[in-house]
């Protein structure tokens, strides 16, 4: 792995992040009852799965499309999250996440939205706790407030995949 492919990784984020978190996006329904939304780049391809609405959990997997024999996973993410303090108005708090997605962070970390991202009364904010080597490997939250009050809450951790 060079700066280079990271480099490129970051770009291909950059470029995924809103196609896949579109409200126009259409997505699979696998058997397992998994939404799946795909979106593919010149060298790379995103899938992305996840299941549940106001409590969710899912997984994106870069595959390396530049291999020579089929792709191969290249990078990888997780997120557990939802609706937090018994929020009721989920479809204001998704369609504002979906807005915040749609601008993911321009400097090093573009697995989701800007670090701190406001509409009215809404902010969007996602931090790292751990962020040893950037995108090779990281554990981070994003959460939402609306008028001072938490109604959104989101864990994610991902990095580089090796053999």
């Amino acid at each position: 792995m060079d700066a280079h492919d990271l480099s490129e990784l970051r770009g291909f984020l950059r470029e995924a992040t809103p196609q896949i978190y579109s409200p126009d996006k259409n997505f699979d329904l696998t058997e397992d009852l998994l939404c799946r939304y795909i979106y593919s780049g010149k060298n790379f391809e995103i899938r992305n799965f996840c299941t549940g609405s106001k409590s969710f959990i899912g997984q994106k997997i870069v595959y390396d499309r530049r291999c020579l024999i089929g792709s191969r996973p290249f990078w990888g993410m997780n997120y557990r999250g939802g609706i937090w303090n018994g929020y009721e108005d989920s479809e204001s708090v998704y369609k504002f996440l979906t807005e915040a997605l749609k601008h993911p962070d321009p400097g090093p970390m573009p697995v989701r939205g800007l670090q701190i991202f406001t509409q009215a009364d809404w902010i969007y904010k996602l931090n790292f706790r751990v962020n040893e080597d950037g995108l090779e490997r990281f554990v981070g939250e994003e959460s939402i407030v609306y008028r001072s009050h938490l109604v959104y809450h989101c864990t994610l951790q991902g990095g580089l995949i090796r053999e």
